[in-house]
């Protein structure tokens, strides 16, 4: 939004002060240009995000297929839940943190 206070033109939110409404109108556009070049790249990372994740599913999921029929249901936990950052199963991060606590 555009307004005028005491002969100068601002935009709300915004510190700078234009002395013409064209000068503010033209700040506005590249402020706004900005911000969905920003919205873009946020959802061309989800999209990406939701990329790897699908096939990180398919890959789960085609291992699990691999499993011979007898195999163990630990086996079958193991392909299914290896979690990402501590790469153990069952995931030791929750027991990690509890450990290392400052106090307890």
């Amino acid at each position: 939004m555009i307004f005028e206070k005491r002969g100068m033109w601002k935009i709300s939110g915004q510190p700078q002060k234009y002395a013409t409404y064209d000068e503010a109108y033209a700040a506005l556009e590249k402020i706004n240009a900005m911000a969905l070049a920003v919205e873009d790249r946020r959802k061309a990372e989800n999209d990406l995000k939701a990329a790897a994740k699908a096939t990180a599913d398919e890959e789960r999921a085609k291992k699990l297929a691999q499993l011979a029929e007898d195999s163990t249901p630990y086996e079958k936990m193991i392909v299914k839940n290896i979690c990402i950052i501590c790469d153990m199963e069952p995931c030791e991060c929750f027991t990690y943190t509890k450990k290392t606590d400052l106090g307890e």
